[in-house]
């Protein structure tokens, strides 16, 4: 599944590349200072990520969340409407949490020693997401470099129904480890950040670099998953920390010159 999806990635970019040369070739209006800094109403890209994830579960105690380092890479397109934009995003993640916690215990009458159990679940989503975005365009020259902020909302589909979680426990020179089945549902949350929004002109064109973290709430309680430390009934949602950069390439109508208007006039 991950090679097949990372090949389709490489063809996307293959023909954005393509379609980005036969577009750069076209002559446009100058860039300038126009009130548009994409050129176009429309924009189609590339975006790749890191989110950290955690699933805190909210019934427990002294317990230390690592969270899990995963990956997301998919496809944008943005619709601007001068300062504002909207766009719909699909990606290809990886998300799960780690957690642990030690705890003593009596060895014998004398002897104290240290009771130690890790916690690790990793899964596959296909997660789609609909941003709304507010550029601050004019904050340096040119609009060479455009702060955003932006929110939204977010849903991550897991690719498979179940998957295995491992707990690791260590007391003394003894470890156990141990896999249990988790039924795995989809989950909506609620996302706000801010980002950094470059561009290089390209000949009438521009190529737009972006950079933004971002922050996602979990709104669903997962606890019916049952992938906490004990089994128990507590809340438990999935959060993530995020940080992205997109290749964004605008979508613009095919220029005609005033020989191909007046060929169309003869027939």
């Amino acid at each position: 599944m991950v090679k097949k999806f990372l090949i389709v990635i490489l063809l996307l970019a293959s023909l954005l590349e393509g379609y980005a040369q036969g577009q750069f070739r076209k002559p446009l209006k100058s860039q300038g200072r126009s009130s548009n800094f994409a050129l176009s109403k429309y924009a189609i890209g590339l975006k790749g990520g890191c989110p950290w994830s955690v699933m805190p579960s909210y019934d427990l105690q002294s317990v230390t969340y690592d969270g899990y380092f995963g990956y997301a890479a998919g496809l944008v397109i943005e619709r601007y409407f001068g300062s504002l934009s909207i766009a719909l995003e699909g990606l290809f993640s990886k998300k799960g949490t780690e957690m642990y916690y030690d705890s003593p215990y009596q060895v014998n009458l004398n002897t104290t020693g240290s009771f130690h159990r890790d916690f690790a679940l990793a899964f596959h989503t296909i997660t789609a997401r609909i941003p709304v975005a507010y550029y601050f365009k004019g904050t340096f020259k040119d609009d060479m470099l455009i702060p955003f902020l932006f929110l939204g909302a977010q849903v991550d589909y897991p690719l498979e129904k179940t998957t295995e979680s491992t707990t690791t426990t260590t007391y003394g020179s003894n470890t156990m480890v141990e896999t249990n089945t988790v039924n795995l549902s989809p989950n909506a949350s609620g996302l706000v950040g801010l980002g950094l929004l470059t561009k290089i002109p390209m000949g009438g064109t521009a190529l737009l670099f972006k950079f933004d973290i971002a922050a996602n709430y979990g709104l669903i309680d997962l606890a019916a998953q049952k992938f906490t430390l004990k089994n128990d009934n507590d809340c438990i949602r999935l959060h993530d920390i995020e940080a992205n950069a997109s290749i964004i390439l605008p979508i613009k109508k095919r220029l005609r010159d005033a020989c191909y208007s007046f060929r169309r006039d003869k027939r």
